[in-house]
């Protein structure tokens, strides 16, 4: 990479027009983007010198494999790598559900990279371009009070989008798992495996009507030992994709208990889950005893005790 010269008069000037009743109208350039590092590096070195004349300013345009390259040089002592979140953003880009949210690529002063290594990275890893805000002219020490306020989860973006809805929590989670079992087969949310906010919203969207059915399936207040509401209404789905009717009354039977046969599997499975909760706190775990006792009831077997082997098997119809 060439060294390149801090010049004046390289700044780019926004065009301006006289008004009668606005006064001055501002017109930015198009979005600036190139696959050129030295090019990249120049724009930013100009726009630097730019906000030590007038002030901190922002601009949008496109973060290239070229520019995150570049950004990534300026980037000592900047946080921790959070490699789930590089595959999150990443994930999202390829699949085109990606969108600026004003949140900007800040640069200080000398200039360095303040906040957006997350994107830079996932932007070098999909090599594709994605258009966003910058920020220049930032003191370097603030990049210690980004981040500070509460994040937006997935219930929260649903919410926005849909209004006030009471049990956005539960549907986001149950969003969540059914896009964990669709592409990693686990409930499991450690591991690396979460799903980013923005393939929960869309997957909450797309099974819209079988989450808010399975609300009225799994009441609010259920037995933690038996598995979070959103765990149950996951399980539920999972069934009712086999046979609704018969989802209903299993899970019907699964919480309420009210069952008089001694080794009937629903009951036997929901003993084991009160009886073995440290055993049994493993949300895969769960799954496989619920599953088994699904499976020993569709067939009209009964069933003594689970036997848990670490191993999720086919659900029957």
């Amino acid at each position: 990479m060439k060294a390149f010269r801090k010049d004046p008069a390289r700044v780019t000037r926004l065009r301006t027009r006289k008004s009668e009743d606005q006064g001055v109208i501002s017109f930015p350039p198009a979005p600036f983007r190139t696959d050129d590092t030295d090019e990249a590096l120049q724009w930013i070195i100009d726009r630097t010198e730019e906000a030590k004349v007038r002030d901190e300013y922002g601009i949008r345009a496109w973060l290239t494999p070229a520019m995150a390259r570049v950004l990534l040089t300026l980037n000592p002592e900047n946080r921790y790598i959070r490699q789930r979140r590089v595959e999150e953003i990443a994930e999202d880009i390829e699949a085109g559900r990606w969108k600026s949210n004003g949140e900007t690529i800040i640069l200080s002063k000398e200039p360095l990279l303040n906040n957006g290594q997350h994107r830079c990275l996932a932007v070098l890893r999909t090599n594709t371009p994605i258009l966003l805000a910058f920020w220049f002219g930032a003191e370097r020490d603030t990049r210690d009070t980004l981040d500070q306020g509460s994040p937006r989860t997935s219930a929260d973006i649903i919410v926005m989008l849909d209004g006030n809805r009471g049990d956005a929590a539960a549907c986001a989670a149950t969003a969540g798992l059914l896009v964990l079992w669709h592409n990693h087969e686990t409930v499991n949310r450690g591991g690396g495996t979460q799903a980013s906010k923005v393939r929960v919203v869309a997957a909450f969207y797309e099974h819209e009507q079988e989450i808010l059915n399975a609300l009225n399936v799994v009441p609010r207040k259920v037995p933690k030992v038996l598995g979070t509401r959103s765990f149950l209404m996951f399980v539920y789905l999972t069934f009712a994709a086999k046979n609704e009717r018969a989802a209903q009354e299993f899970m019907q039977l699964y919480l309420e208990g009210n069952i008089q046969v001694k080794d009937h599997p629903i009951l036997v499975a929901r003993n084991r889950m009160i009886e073995d909760p440290h055993g049994m706190r493993h949300p895969m775990r769960k799954l496989e005893c619920l599953v088994r006792a699904w499976n020993f009831w569709r067939k009209g077997l009964h069933m003594k005790r689970v036997m848990i082997m670490d191993n999720i098997p086919a659900i029957e119809s």
